[in-house]
């Protein structure tokens, strides 16, 4: 990037944005075999609002298949409105409905469908008052940050996946004047390496922030992984891990369900989509991400394949009675990542749909059965007995399998307090939870394979 003469960075005029990045990954994977990357840069010019996919964001998606590397993207910044408010609590809530306005959309490439999108989240609300100057911080610590993108991506693919900190604003109060939004105050910016040498250090805000976040977790998780390996660990299995050790605290979970958005006409609460379309599935977890035999807590367990369109595989995951039975919270997160054939010429985009759904037994015939009507191409009936599979056998993991399908990166996951949890058991105590994976073609192509991962 260049230096616009006024100290904003630009890309040059003779060649456009996604052919330099694309250039960029290339390079680094091939001379310093370099396999995680973060983007934090985006187009303003072009805001997502449905349909096909951008040029940009496609370009990525080539190369994260083709190179089977993992790229983090900021999911871009919008200058917010300052509304009219009566107090912090007023302002607080219009800021964050203000997220699911269609100004506030993604902007390419942050549309990626292979690719982990990272919105911005705050650190702290304490503003800095040795200026003199009266501010109101304008988002509660850990929410999200009021000039942040939000999603969701193509297909209705869930976009951002993460969040991470990114900075907040607060709003200066003028005595017979307008009030004014205040970006640089100290305390409520990311800290950062200042980039001249007048001094060290500088505060920066916006998702370009959050983004390193999730790239320094991808960065080490991959380092351990190949390490434990002894090999590379794929892009699917790293970009499933991350999602597997994603957690939304209660606080965070809450005040994005009670998000209004302005322009829904349903009679129907949208709690559940308003928090997938602005916090994803939530903050990486470090402890849980990076948990070792040291730690009794936490476990994972991942596993990595092929599966044959058309067909499902089921995992039988051990669920011991004793973490059942515990008087402590308790949690399992399942993470799945797969990689689909794309097509910029299809309006479907994404070449396969491919999901997870859990059960807390399986019965051989109705699952041979549903298998069968998958094979013959029936997929109403198909639907139809898994609808009924799922309503039997099915186990309490959020979100729904159906909404989460069109994203090539999911989690589903399960979330009991100190009493909860003996709704995974049978009356034989039988101690496993399965998990099926399934799917079926968008697009006829010559893959008949699909990568897939499941921790």
């Amino acid at each position: 990037m260049h230096d616009d003469g006024f100290g904003n960075p630009v890309y040059a005029e003779d060649k456009r944005p996604e052919q330099v990045v694309k250039e960029a990954i290339e390079f680094f994977n091939k001379e310093y075999h370099c396999r995680v990357f973060n983007l934090s840069s985006g187009d303003l010019d072009y805001i997502y609002a449905g349909g096909r996919q951008m040029t940009w964001a496609g370009m990525i998606d080539e190369v994260a298949r083709e190179l089977d590397v993992v790229i983090i993207v900021s999911a871009g910044n919008q200058y917010p409105e300052l509304p009219e408010f009566s107090d912090r609590d007023d302002i607080c809530e219009k800021d964050r409905n203000q997220l699911l306005n269609p100004e506030h959309r993604l902007i390419d490439p942050a549309t990626s469908a292979l690719a982990v999108t990272a919105g911005s989240i705050t650190r702290t609300a304490t503003p800095d008052i040795r200026t003199g100057i009266t501010a109101i911080p304008v988002g509660q610590a850990d929410s999200m940050s009021v000039f942040t993108r939000t999603g969701k991506g193509v297909n209705n693919a869930i976009k951002p996946e993460f969040v991470d900190y990114g900075g907040n604003y607060s709003v200066q109060q003028v005595t017979r004047g307008n009030n004014l939004w205040r970006t640089n105050d100290r305390l409520l910016m990311e800290p950062s390496t200042n980039h001249t040498t007048e001094r060290v250090f500088k505060g920066w805000i916006g998702t370009s922030f959050a983004a390193p976040h999730v790239t320094h977790f991808a960065a080490r998780l991959e380092r351990s992984l190949e390490a434990q390996l002894e090999e590379a660990p794929s892009s699917n299995l790293m970009r499933a891990m991350l999602a597997s050790a994603a957690f939304i605290p209660y606080s965070l979970r809450t005040w994005a369900e009670e998000a209004v958005d302005a322009s829904y006409a349903g009679a129907r609460a949208q709690k559940a989509d308003n928090r997938l379309r602005l916090i994803g599935y939530g903050k990486i977890d470090e402890e849980v991400l990076f948990s070792d035999s040291t730690d009794p807590r936490h476990v994972t367990l991942f596993a990595e394949g092929e599966l044959a369109l058309r067909s499902f595989h089921l995992y039988k995951i051990p669920v011991p009675t004793e973490f059942i039975g515990v008087k402590g919270n308790k949690r399992i997160s399942i993470g799945f990542s797969y990689n689909p054939p794309i097509r910029m010429s299809r309006k479907e985009y994404i070449g396969n749909s491919l999901f997870i759904e859990v059960f807390r037994r399986t019965d051989l015939d109705n699952l041979l059965n549903f298998a069968q009507k998958k094979e013959q191409g029936s997929e109403d009936d198909a639907d139809a007995a898994l609808e009924k599979f799922r309503q039997t056998y099915g186990a309490d993991f959020e979100p729904g399998s159906t909404t989460i399908q069109n994203s090539t990166l999911q989690q589903r996951f399960w979330s009991k307090g100190k009493t909860g949890g003996k709704d995974l058991l049978w009356p034989d105590n039988d101690p496993y939870t399965y998990v099926l994976v399934t799917g079926k073609e968008r697009f006829t192509h010559a893959e008949k394979k699909q990568l897939s991962l499941m921790p």
